[in-house]
């Protein structure tokens, strides 16, 4: 997600924002790992396969800031080349989140807790090279 695109509404309790990204060879996706901070709300990746199968690979649905976690896979997921991974974070920023430092103000991407962020981290290799990204 483009960072400087980040603006969460003042007083809205479900804003999201939703990146693709297109595998351009074979991988194995071996973990994720999403990051917000205390706006956070819910996490989900879902991938699209090049055969039109869909599937969601994972799903936080009550996002904990101070319970950060990499999610790792039992066995590798295989993402054929051309398979489209959609990576969607959802934010709280009204009232109804406890966490919410200020409810009343839009919210861009900053380092500090007070701000918010949008990333999600993918480790995956290829299979052409083994090379772990």
């Amino acid at each position: 997600m483009n960072p400087a695109s980040l603006l969460i509404p003042a007083g809205d309790p479900s804003y999201s924002q939703s990146i693709e990204y297109e595998f351009e060879e074979d991988v194995e996706i071996l973990s994720f790992m999403p990051h917000m901070h205390l706006r956070g709300k819910a996490a989900l990746y879902e991938i699209t396969y090049p055969d039109g199968r869909h599937e969601t690979l994972l799903h936080v649905p009550k996002y904990e800031f101070n319970w950060q976690h990499s999610y790792a896979f039992k066995e590798p997921v295989l993402a054929p080349k051309g398979s489209v991974l959609r990576f969607t974070l959802w934010w709280g920023n009204s009232e109804d989140n406890p966490n919410n430092p200020d409810p009343s103000i839009d919210v861009r991407w900053g380092r500090p807790t007070h701000a918010e962020m949008s990333q999600g981290y993918m480790s995956f290799q290829t299979l052409d090279e083994g090379t772990s990204w």
